[in-house]
């Protein structure tokens, strides 16, 4: 049964590497160097981060050790003439293997010290999860854990300057604190919102097992300690994501794991404990479906890297030709990396604040639709663009909202309504009039 556990746990990353295999702003610099070192080698000048170098320099440590991993494939993907996206597909997974690898590791060591009860439930609560499974193949550089001794000598060379990419990162975020240019939340986030989202109702069990388990209650609070002041130092950053604090999810799960094999054991001796065993396994299934909504979300989460594969895929025959598509900031933001723009021939322009007059000359045009009143406002009036018109629609995830049910007078009041997303237009492709 363990090693099921680990075979779904396979699957379940695979599952979201597959419906979720573009990224996103934040994994940019990573996505895009893993492309460079495959594809352009040692022509360094046309490595993206020449062309946009971002705020503070990024280590190249990472990204250059996950494109040793799977070049190997590189020469296989080309001689069956299959698309980039294959190698960013490739990318992913030898990433996210690696994280688990080291995730089951950690079960057996705890399956060794605790048995095999504690570890059967870890697995399982994680598998139930979004976010562990889902933060596992993203190359964000708190993903990649490298040493720095590699790093400056590496990084010096690929960036032109002496420099430690870790030491510019922490003086950006917490020595000059501009992490809040990226916006703010407030001080008790990670533990209002953030860890509740992502252990989902393995958090009652979780803060639970302090007060029951009395022989595992040291153990169980070693465990927890270093995890919450984890949290609680991040708190002082103003700027505060999910993806800051995702190593303290298996000491939590691990906590609550406790709690049940605690249940476990009495609930043959105790009423009490055999009525509430059904509710911790009936807790799982609940996560799994809360988590089939996130995954619903994360799908439709990617609308610019949606827009370009469609106007891609609607394009083949022209993919031998000079076609011009100037891409906005919203849409390069929203999945778009190098391995997804597929064709040689194409022209992908991201220069910024381009006149209308100047976005005459592209074939193509894709930009975010914040306000789809305005936009297509401005675009009959001619504030973006002369020369195009409306060409294709990209939805996205816009928010989650409460829909009401008509559940039985006997039904408890607190449950009558149930979270749903809504999907609006979130990406507009323009044409240029022939």
């Amino acid at each position: 049964m363990l090693r099921v556990t680990e075979l779904f746990l396979f699957i379940g990353l695979m599952t979201h590497i597959f419906l979720t295999l573009f990224t996103k702003v934040e994994e940019s610099f990573n996505t895009q160097a893993i492309h460079d070192f495959l594809y352009h080698r040692t022509n360094w000048t046309n490595y993206d981060h020449k062309e946009f170098p971002g705020v503070v320099a990024r280590t190249f440590v990472g990204p250059l050790a996950i494109a040793t991993l799977i070049s190997p494939l590189l020469p296989i993907v080309k001689y069956f003439g299959l698309n980039k996206t294959w190698m960013l597909l490739a990318a992913r997974t030898a990433l996210g293997i690696s994280i688990l690898t080291s995730f089951c590791g950690f079960c057996r060591c705890v399956e060794k010290r605790f048995g095999k009860r504690v570890a059967l439930y870890l697995r399982l609560f994680t598998l139930s999860q979004f976010h562990f499974l889902f933060y596992a193949s993203r190359p964000l550089p708190n993903i990649f854990a490298m040493f720095f001794g590699t790093s400056v000598p590496f990084d010096s060379f690929m960036w032109g300057r002496p420099v430690w990419p870790e030491l510019e990162v922490m003086e950006f975020n917490i020595v000059k604190n501009k992490s809040h240019e990226y916006g703010v939340m407030p001080f008790w986030w990670y533990f209002t919102s953030a860890i509740p989202r992502a252990l989902l109702l393995t958090t009652l069990l979780a803060s639970l097992s302090i007060f029951a388990c009395q022989r595992n209650q040291r153990l169980i609070i070693q465990t927890i300690i270093p995890a919450c002041i984890f949290l609680l130092l991040f708190s002082f950053l103003p700027h505060k994501e999910l993806r800051f604090v995702i190593y303290v999810i298996p000491l939590l799960n691990l906590s609550a794991a406790f709690f049940c094999d605690f249940v476990w054991q009495r609930s043959s001796t105790s009423t009490f404990y055999r009525m509430i065993s059904p509710l911790l396994a009936f807790h799982i299934f609940i996560n799994g479906l809360l988590t089939s909504q996130f995954v619903n979300v994360g799908v439709k989460n990617y609308p610019g890297a949606d827009a370009l594969i469609q106007l891609q895929s609607l394009n083949r025959e022209m993919s031998t030709k000079h076609i011009t598509l100037h891409i906005d900031n919203y849409c390069a933001e929203t999945g778009i990396s190098r391995f997804v723009q597929l064709y040689d021939s194409w022209e992908y322009n991201k220069t910024e604040n381009l006149s209308p007059k100047e976005l005459q000359r592209f074939d193509y045009l894709m930009f975010g639709i914040d306000n789809k009143n305005k936009f297509y406002n401005d675009l009959k009036n001619n504030n973006i663009t002369v020369a195009h018109e409306e060409y294709l629609i990209i939805e996205g995830f816009h928010k989650i909202a409460w829909q009401e049910f008509p559940f039985p007078p006997w039904w408890p009041r607190l449950f009558t309504s149930v979270p749903y997303p809504i999907f609006e237009p979130k990406v507009v492709v323009l044409t240029r009039i022939q």
